[in-house]
């Protein structure tokens, strides 16, 4: 900024209100974060992830897990249409279903992960309300 105005290339107003622009642009990301770390934070408060991991420790084996997870975490990000959402919500109940069925962590969070990349990847338009994969290139 301080270039553009040394150099006469923009009025101070005009700055200012590209600046307050882009603010505004960036606003339904900053929603959509918050929407997704309160989901994962009603899941954490009220124990999904100890719940369904206690549910299925008897029925679903150690070495199934990652693919289930994968599953599950597929059908949330497409039925939501938002990474940041599945992270949060498949985070707060892959973890404790890791612990409780003894799986490798690494691989369980890396299926939690992959399905949200993969979503990312693969949705170059959005389809539903909540999935804007072109803002957070915006930001970085």
């Amino acid at each position: 900024m301080v270039l553009y105005r040394s150099q006469k290339i923009m009025k101070t107003k005009e700055m200012i209100d590209l600046v307050l622009k882009g603010i505004s642009e960036l606003m339904p990301l900053a929603l959509l974060m918050l929407l997704a770390f309160a989901i994962g934070d009603a899941c954490n408060a009220l124990g999904t992830g100890q719940f369904v991991a206690n549910w299925s420790k008897d029925w679903l084996s150690p070495a199934f897990l990652p693919a289930v997870i994968f599953v599950i975490s597929s059908f949330i990000a497409f039925s939501t249409g938002t990474s940041w959402g599945t992270f949060a919500i498949m985070m707060a109940i892959s973890m404790p279903m890791a612990e409780i069925h003894d799986a490798p962590l690494p691989l369980i969070v890396a299926a939690t992960l992959g399905v949200g990349f993969l979503e990312t990847t693969v949705r170059q338009f959005p389809t539903l309300p909540l999935s804007p994969p072109w803002l957070l290139p915006a930001i970085i």
